[in-house]
C-alpha cells in the first residue's frame, strides 16, 4: 500500500511538472509573437488567394488610413469650415511606406501624360487638393454612384485648380482594380502631412453642392479654404452647364466638360482610369471563351437589374419587375436564332437561372458572386463581388447591341461604349431605343 501511495505521489509530481515546463513554454511562445507582431510590414503585393486579399486589404486600409485620414475625418462632418491638420509625425510613427503608383495592382508601370498637354491633370504643382473618398465610414453608393461623383470631384479639382486624388477602400481598395491613365490620382500620403483639410458629405439628396454652384458668386475656394477637401458624393456638379452659370469657374471649364454629360463622363473616365493587369486579362480571356475577335454575328449584351430581390433584399427599390423579363426574351431571340451570343449582366441568381432555362448554351455570364458593392461591403467576399461587377461593366462595353436596365452600373457602361447605334433600354413595358444625354 506504501509502494503503491508513493507512485501515486511520484506521478502526480510528474504530471505538475509537464503542466508547468507546457504553461512556461506558451507564454514564452506567445512573448515571441508579440514581439514578432510589432515588425511586421504589409507590402503592396497582390495576394492570390480570397483569404489572402481579405487580410492584406484590411492592412493595406489600415496602413493608408494611418498615412492619409486620421479617424476624425472620417466621421460625417456637419461644418463644413471646420479647420484642422493633418498629424505631422504619423509617417514615421507607424512605419509604413506610401503608396507606390508603379506597384499599384500588380501592374506595369505607368506614365503620366504632361500637364500642359492634358489640362485635366488638375494642377499637379498644386498645394491645394480635391480627393474622391470613399471608405466605411459612410455610404458611396453603388459603381455607377461612384463613378459619377469621381468624375464630378475629377472636373471640381480642375476648375478649383486643386490636384484630384482618389481614395475609394470600400469595399477594398480601388486600386486592386483600376490604377491611373492619364492623370495621377494616387496622392502619396506625404504630401498632406501638416496641410489643413475639411471634408463634404454630399451624398444623395443633399446635394448642397450642385446647389451652390448653381449660384453665380459662389467661389469655392473661398468656402472651403482648407488644403485638402475630401468630397464625399454621387452628383454630377457639371450637368447642364452649370458651372457655365458661375462668374468665377465658367472660363476654368475645359472643353472636354463642356459637351454631353455622357461624352464628358466617357472622356474623363478615360483620362482616368485604366484596368489593372489583372482585370485586363480577365477581360480578354472572358472575351475570348465567346470568340470575340472572330465573331461572325454581332455580341449581343443585357444588363438586368432587379433592385430589390431576394438576391439583395436591402436594396432601395424594385428597378424591374419579372414581369418584364418576358418582354426581354422576345427582343433577344431572334438575335440568337440569327447566332449571336448572349452576355447578361445581373443582380439577381433566379434571373442567370431563367435566361439558362431560355437561351441555354448561347448565353455567357460571369457566375461570380452577386452583391450590392455599398450596401454588403462588409459581408465576406464583397470584394470578390465588387470585381465581377468591374469586369461584367467592362464587357458590356465592348457589346456590338447593348440592352440597359434603369442604373447606373449599364448606363455609365454605354457612355463608355460611346455610341447609340443598337442600344436599348428595359423598361417595365417594353425594350426601346436609348439615347444618350
Amino acid at each position: 500500500m506504501q509502494k503503491q501511495f508513493r507512485y501515486l505521489l511520484f506521478v502526480s509530481a510528474f504530471c505538475v511538472l509537464i503542466y508547468l515546463v507546457l504553461a512556461w513554454t506558451k507564454l514564452d511562445l506567445v512573448t515571441q509573437s508579440r514581439k514578432l507582431t510589432k515588425h511586421i510590414h504589409f507590402d503592396t503585393q497582390m495576394p492570390h488567394s480570397m483569404e489572402q486579399s481579405k487580410h492584406h486589404v484590411n492592412a493595406v486600409t489600415s496602413q493608408y488610413r494611418k498615412q492619409s485620414i486620421k479617424p476624425s475625418h472620417t466621421r460625417m462632418s456637419h461644418n463644413w469650415n471646420q479647420t484642422t491638420k493633418h498629424n505631422d509625425t504619423r509617417i514615421s510613427q507607424s512605419g509604413t511606406q506610401s503608396v507606390n503608383v508603379t506597384n499599384i495592382g500588380n501592374s506595369r508601370n505607368t506614365h503620366f501624360m504632361n500637364t500642359e498637354i492634358v489640362q485635366a491633370n488638375a494642377v499637379a504643382g498644386s498645394h491645394k487638393y480635391l480627393i474622391y473618398l470613399c471608405d466605411s465610414a459612410r455610404s458611396c453608393g453603388g459603381w455607377g454612384d461612384r463613378q459619377r461623383g469621381l468624375v464630378s470631384a475629377f472636373i471640381l479639382a480642375n476648375i478649383t485648380d486643386r490636384r484630384f486624388g482618389i481614395i475609394m477602400m470600400s469595399p477594398c481598395n480601388i486600386t486592386k482594380f483600376y490604377i491611373p491613365n492619364e492623370v495621377n490620382w494616387v496622392i502619396p500620403a506625404h504630401e498632406l502631412d501638416g496641410k489643413s483639410y475639411t471634408t463634404i458629405d454630399d451624398m444623395d439628396s443633399r446635394r448642397r453642392m450642385r446647389r451652390r454652384f448653381a449660384a453665380k458668386d459662389f467661389d469655392f475656394n473661398s468656402e472651403f479654404p482648407q488644403d485638402v477637401v475630401y468630397l464625399r458624393s454621387n452628383v454630377e456638379y457639371i450637368a447642364g452647364g452649370m458651372s457655365l452659370r458661375n462668374g468665377f469657374y465658367s472660363k476654368k471649364v475645359p472643353d472636354w466638360a463642356r459637351k454631353s454629360v455622357s461624352n464628358t463622363f466617357r472622356i474623363a473616365w478615360g483620362m482616368l482610369m485604366k484596368p489593372t493587369d489583372i482585370l485586363q486579362k480577365d477581360v480578354e480571356d472572358f472575351l475570348s471563351v465567346m470568340n470575340y475577335n472572330s465573331r461572325s454575328q454581332p455580341l449581343v449584351c443585357a444588363h438586368v437589374r432587379l433592385g430589390r430581390s431576394n438576391t439583395i433584399k436591402m436594396d432601395t427599390e424594385i428597378r424591374t419587375p419579372m414581369s418584364a423579363l418576358p418582354l426581354l426574351w422576345i427582343f433577344l431571340d431572334p438575335y440568337i436564332q440569327d447566332g449571336s451570343k448572349l452576355f447578361l449582366a445581373t443582380d439577381s441568381y433566379v434571373v442567370r437561372d431563367m435566361v439558362k432555362d431560355e437561351f441555354g448554351d448561347s448565353v455567357y455570364m460571369t457566375g461570380g458572386s452577386i452583391m450590392h458593392v455599398d450596401k454588403q461591403a462588409s459581408w465576406p467576399r464583397a470584394c470578390e463581388a465588387f470585381k465581377v461587377a468591374l469586369l461584367e461593366q467592362l464587357i458590356l462595353t465592348k457589346c456590338d447591341v447593348l440592352v440597359t436596365s434603369k442604373s447606373m452600373f449599364s448606363q455609365r457602361a454605354a457612355a463608355i461604349r460611346g455610341t447609340t447605334k443598337d442600344l436599348f433600354i428595359l423598361n417595365r413595358h417594353n425594350v426601346i431605343n436609348m439615347k444618350l444625354s
